[in-house]
């Protein structure tokens, strides 16, 4: 049996497999949702998704399949800086070490068709206008580092 996302009956279907299967299905637990004004962001699993455009009233589904975005591993984040005075987060992230030409020409095609199809780039500045989203940002961002922070070198700081 195959299953699609994009199917009508897709979660009764995936249950269905899932049964047949013995499997257990875990739901996606996000942490948080915010915008900085200009992208949107969510916090799940592990990975910070950045979408282009309004995701408030989509569903996970149609954020993951119908949707422009890209997911960076929280475990790449080194540093994370917020700034309350002005509301502004920075993040630091893991450089790639393995320079091969594979991956630089791997890397060149992709960022040719992020680029073509908007896809973002791993954030490093976000300006808030509202101290709700920068609090909430915040929070989701530290509580999602903290767990990794007993297995890497990382620093979370604020700078008041």
């Amino acid at each position: 049996m195959n299953v699609s996302a994009a199917d009508a009956g897709y979660e009764r279907d995936l249950r269905t497999l899932a049964d047949k299967r013995s499997a257990l299905l875990v739901p996606v637990a996000t942490l948080g949702r915010w915008t900085d004004g200009e992208q949107w962001y969510e916090v799940t699993e592990g990975v910070l998704y950045v979408y282009p455009e309004d995701i408030a009233e989509t569903s996970w589904e149609e954020r993951r399949f119908f949707r422009t975005h890209a997911g960076f591993d929280i475990l790449g984040l080194r540093r994370i800086r917020a700034d309350s005075a002005t509301m502004t987060i920075e993040l630091s992230w893991a450089d790639i070490e393995n320079e091969s030409r594979f991956v630089r020409a791997v890397g060149t095609i992709v960022g040719a068709l992020g680029a073509v199809l908007r896809v973002p780039d791993a954030p490093t500045t976000m300006v808030f206008g509202s101290r709700e989203e920068f609090e909430t940002a915040l929070g989701v961002l530290s509580r999602a580092v903290g767990e990794s922070l007993n297995h890497r070198s990382s620093d979370v700081s604020d700078a008041t």
